[in-house]
């Protein structure tokens, strides 16, 4: 049997590069020294900044390390794998090699044409789990100039949908698909003056996700490119991603409600923090300073992600058993992140852990939690993330979580049934 177990994962970081993590894990009752990673790739395909060789040193039992490798792509990547092996030595100071098993890459910048549809259409589209956004402050240009240059970089890929005004600027819907396969690229667009500033909030959308980093990457990238001949403009840094989403749901709710763009006129922006990529002597009129934590929107994936991480908390205690069988024993597992409450959900948009507002987002049949269980069984993960989450009171999960997933429970079980639950879940994250 192994030392070691190996886990790894990648993200697509927003310049298009390829964050590439391995996970070594002591799992020996010994420490292991010397120990190695050397990454596999494609030299024809990526770009590695740095060693592809990385020493992590010693690793005493049951702790982690982890590799970290940034890989730029020379073009669309799909389905690529990236492997990589580990050395080491053990206590009795024997040399040890384990190959990684190989991960799929994807970090796709798709070959787009015009897909002509209607706005009816394109909102209906828009409604699918897999987007991502983007916001972008501009300085020296106005609202007008960046609607042209954004028009531009669409050019003969992006189909214009729709485009008319709110208040104080513009916003476009505009479509494409990719040639060689079947799936679309939608691009919401607001370009907004904002005390000086020009912004450009982003969100794309597909019915593929492999796709939709180099996407919005592309664009984005064409349109700083733009901006950028333009010798009175310059980019002053990107927005929050929880602004962006902010204004984009709030907007778009408006104008969809009202069938036009006027709707959207009350709508405020003034706290749309900006995230400083220059500092100059102006950078003190770049970000508005804020008396209290800002409330933002919760995002469905984002507590997905949220609950996942969660779930992997247990992956570094694996050895040490748990007590869920007494309210002291969960209570402490809470103040570990190993199970959550409510309330620690909340926290991490509004600062407070009993707002009541939020937290009915949380429940109920088209509630955040529900939906992330149907989108976990609609992807043939088996377990329930929801299992994770548990009231204050007893620190077990509501009545509802049983009646709506677990329905035949009796009471004399639930316990039981839910600690099964849990292994689950532990069980897929942490393998």
């Amino acid at each position: 049997m192994s030392d070691i177990e190996i886990k790894r994962g990648y993200e697509i970081l927003p310049d298009n590069s390829v964050k590439f993590g391995i996970r070594i894990i002591n799992s020996s009752d010994f420490a292991i020294s010397d120990v190695e990673v050397l990454l596999d790739y494609t030299e024809s395909l990526f770009n590695l900044e740095g060693n592809k060789i990385q020493k992590l040193g010693n690793i005493p039992p049951t702790i982690v390390r982890t590799a970290k490798f940034i890989l730029k792509p020379l073009g669309c990547v799909h389905k690529e794998n990236v492997g990589a092996t580990v050395l080491y030595k053990d206590h009795k100071w024997e040399k040890h090699v384990e190959s990684m098993r190989p991960k799929e890459v994807h970090c796709v910048c798709p070959f787009l044409k015009e897909m002509s549809i209607t706005r009816s259409k394109f909102l209906e589209l828009s409604s699918t789990d897999n987007s991502i956004e983007a916001g972008i402050n501009f300085e020296g240009v106005t609202v007008d100039q960046l609607t042209t240059f954004l028009m531009q970089t669409c050019t003969n890929r992006l189909y214009k949908v729709e485009g008319y005004s709110i208040e104080g600027g513009k916003i476009l819907y505009l479509a494409s698909e990719s040639i060689g396969e079947k799936a679309y690229y939608l691009l919401t667009a607001i370009i907004k003056e904002n005390e000086g500033l020009t912004q450009v909030m982003l969100r794309a959308v597909s019915d593929k996700s492999y796709g939709l980093n180099g996407f919005m990457n592309e664009i984005t990238a064409d349109l700083r490119h733009i901006v950028n001949t333009v010798q009175s403009a310059h980019e002053i840094g990107i927005i929050r991603k929880e602004q962006v989403i902010n204004i984009i749901d709030s907007i778009v709710q408006r104008t969809i409600f009202n069938g036009s763009g006027e709707g959207a006129a009350s709508v405020n922006i003034n706290r749309s923090t900006v995230i400083r990529t220059k500092f100059g002597v102006d950078e003190d009129r770049m970000i508005k300073k804020q008396n209290e934590k800002e409330i933002t929107n919760m995002d469905d994936s984002e507590v997905y992600e949220y609950l996942i991480e969660i779930a992997r908390n247990r992956c570094n205690e694996q050895n040490v058993e748990l007590d869920l069988s007494s309210k002291v024993g969960r209570n402490k597992l809470c103040e570990q992140k190993i199970i959550v409450t409510y309330g620690d959900i909340v926290k991490n948009y509004t600062g407070r852990t009993n707002d009541i507002e939020y937290i009915s987002k949380l429940w109920g049949k088209n509630g955040i939690l529900n939906k992330i269980n149907k989108k976990t069984i609609k992807y043939d993960i088996p377990i329930l993330l929801s299992a994770l989450v548990i009231n204050q009171n007893d620190f077990l999960p509501s009545d509802q979580f049983f009646e709506t997933w677990l329905p035949n429970t009796k009471d004399e079980d639930k316990l039981s049934t839910w600690i099964k639950e849990l292994e689950k879940i532990w069980q897929y994250y942490c393998k």
